[in-house]
């Protein structure tokens, strides 16, 4: 199947950018975590020679992902390195170490950074991905950054008996502007079908979604 032209998928979006897994370990436990069963390489890269690959792949745009990103020691000289090279790093986390501290050591060159949180009910969020969050630190880090013109982005995943109506939804998008996100994705968990949530069940095509996005566009 060919994708459709005007479909994002069909990778010219992103036909610019870098995705580097900077390690494959992660403190939390999400169930429907991808990358369980994903590659796991038998040599890994120093920081170093991270940052040289970032400057050699002709690519603008970097990615750093995990596992969990926050966890790698030498974090800071990665972005910093990539950045000061004149590339646009963005990253994409758990949140478990984010406060302002943890920002003002590490994140300062940041472009952008993705926090994937669950619910706007921090608890419940806990019970999906084991990973505890702090809302005032959460509130402080989000605006460490937003001060030094990062874009901050929250990531949720649609989930039965999380976040599953539109009502839901739009609890959490009125909570994320309130931690100071500048942007929400919601993403729809295909792979994890005893709890999959249709966002055309809920939202129908008002904002261009479709059942089909490869021959529908997206």
């Amino acid at each position: 199947m060919t994708p459709n032209a005007r479909n994002a998928c069909t990778g010219v979006e992103f036909a610019n950018w870098m995705e580097v897994m900077l390690l494959p370990e992660c403190n939390g436990s999400c169930a429907w975590c991808v990358e369980k069963g994903g590659f796991r390489p038998n040599h890994r890269a120093t920081w170093c020679k991270m940052v040289e690959a970032m400057k050699l792949s002709g690519k603008r745009n970097i990615m750093l992902l995990g596992g969990e990103p926050t966890l790698h020691p030498n974090l800071w000289e990665i972005i910093d390195g990539a950045a000061r090279s004149g590339l646009r790093v963005h990253m994409t986390t758990n949140g478990s170490r984010l406060n302002r501290k943890f920002v003002q050591r590490n994140l300062v060159s940041l472009t952008g950074l993705n926090v994937s949180i669950m619910s706007d009910d921090l608890e419940k969020s806990r019970r999906e991905t084991g990973i505890s969050l702090c809302e005032g630190d959460l509130r402080e880090a989000v605006g460490a950054l937003t001060e030094r013109g990062v874009r901050v982005r929250f990531n949720c995943n649609l989930l039965k008996g999380c976040i599953d109506s539109k009502a839901g939804v739009h609890r959490y998008v009125k909570w994320a502007r309130a931690m100071g996100a500048s942007e929400v994705r919601l993403a729809e968990m295909k792979g994890y079908e005893d709890r999959f949530v249709d966002l055309f069940d809920l939202f129908g095509n008002r904002w261009g979604l479709n059942r089909d996005p490869f021959t529908e566009g997206c």
